[in-house]
């Protein structure tokens, strides 16, 4: 680990923990299935898999299935309990050699979390190459990264679409008098200061400790909230909300790709929903409830895509795309709340989902919003 003094970017902690908590779900998934392993239902499960290609023909008995889950599923918990333990231990000591064991036994976790689910172990996947992407790379081996040139664009000022004043002495006597001015006297635009610069503006202050805009000590004078830096606190909430939609999509498609080539995997759900609500089936067919499976797929698929364009624009500097991303945060948490209720495993998307509120409500990102309600277009300019 090297010695040297650098400011943590706020990408590493998101990185740290999206890992630590992926890991702590993925640890309590896997407790919750080794437990059940010995259920009917499991059995049933099992028995499915076995009668159905590619199994079919592996030769594995239900028994020695189980045994391989048993083993899949404790591997499980023991990499989500060791890349919990590296990814806050990586970060908080800046130790690129902890980074690179995470690494390795993130890529364990994720083939042995495909028994799973695998949600959890891709989550904990994307938190570990987060960490080695920029800026957080550059932090892991001491280096200060380059500042990135900003082009500076000047903003508008309103005092300079005056007619250009003279700078010297008229070249003769005035055409005429000024209006109300007595014949023969110059007029106030002929008087000129010493020197022959023009008056500085009364109330504008002097001209030789003046800031212009459009100029470097301008972008510089510029404070925190100001429409030239956008907020950290912003950047990493469009970051998570990417990730976490990219891993919605992936998992959304692939759940409609594999219902599309074998609709009897939802034979369990069926038969325990006819068990547990036996009116809902003699309203509606079997049919119309996978045709509703299919259209609620559907619908987080293009939750999922407006998510991505909405933060798209957010980080632009859009502000009806912020509130926009606000509200869908927040419709994103009410819906795994609901889903708590029925499993446990849902509360590690409500505490992303928090999170991300959480940033995109702090007094940094709002104030940069109202900042740039102010400017005008043409003035505007983004780090």
């Amino acid at each position: 680990m090297s010695d040297t003094k650098l400011e943590r970017p706020r990408q590493a902690g998101t990185a740290a923990l999206i890992v630590v908590l992926a890991s702590f779900g993925v640890v309590l998934s896997a407790f919750q299935q080794v437990a059940g392993i010995t259920s009917l239902e499991t059995r049933r499960t099992v028995e499915d898999m076995l009668a159905e290609p590619p199994l079919s023909g592996s030769g594995l008995d239900v028994e020695q299935m189980l045994t391989v889950l048993r083993v899949m599923w404790t591997t499980t918990a023991v990499c989500g309990v060791a890349t919990g333990i590296l990814g806050g231990f990586a970060v908080a000591q800046r130790s690129r050699p902890l980074r690179m064991w995470l690494s390795v036994v993130a890529v364990v976790l994720f083939l042995a979390g495909l028994a799973s689910g695998g949600f959890l172990s891709s989550l904990v996947g994307a938190g570990v190459v987060l960490m080695w992407l920029q800026p957080t790379r550059d932090w892991f081996a001491g280096r200060v990264p380059p500042k990135p040139e900003r082009a500076e664009r000047p903003l508008p000022d309103p005092w300079q679409q005056r007619p250009s004043q003279p700078t010297g002495p008229p070249a003769g006597p005035p055409a005429g008098p000024p209006a109300g001015g007595p014949t023969g006297q110059p007029g106030p635009w002929g008087q000129q200061p010493q020197g022959g610069e023009p008056r500085a503006y009364s109330g504008f202050g002097d001209t030789a400790t003046a800031v212009h805009p459009g100029t470097a000590a301008y972008t510089a004078a510029q404070p925190p909230g100001s429409p030239a830096r956008r907020p950290g606190a912003l950047v990493a909430a469009c970051r998570m909300t990417w990730v976490a939609c990219a891993l919605v999509l992936i998992n959304a498609v692939a759940a409609i790709v594999l219902l599309a080539m074998d609709p009897s995997g939802l034979d369990a759900a069926f038969d325990e929903a006819r068990a547990s609500n036996p009116e809902v089936f003699e309203v509606y067919s079997e049919s119309a409830l996978l045709t509703l499976v299919y259209v609620g797929m559907g619908g987080v698929v293009l939750w999922a895509l407006g998510a991505v364009v909405v933060a798209v624009l957010a980080y632009r500097g859009q502000e009806w795309a912020w509130i926009v991303l606000l509200v869908s945060t927040v419709c994103a948490g009410l819906c795994f709340v609901v889903m708590v209720v029925g499993s446990l495993f849902a509360l590690l998307p409500v505490i992303v989902t928090g999170f991300t509120f959480a940033l995109l409500m702090r007094p940094e990102v709002r104030r940069w919003y109202a900042d740039r309600r102010q400017v005008p277009p043409a003035g505007r300019h983004s780090a």
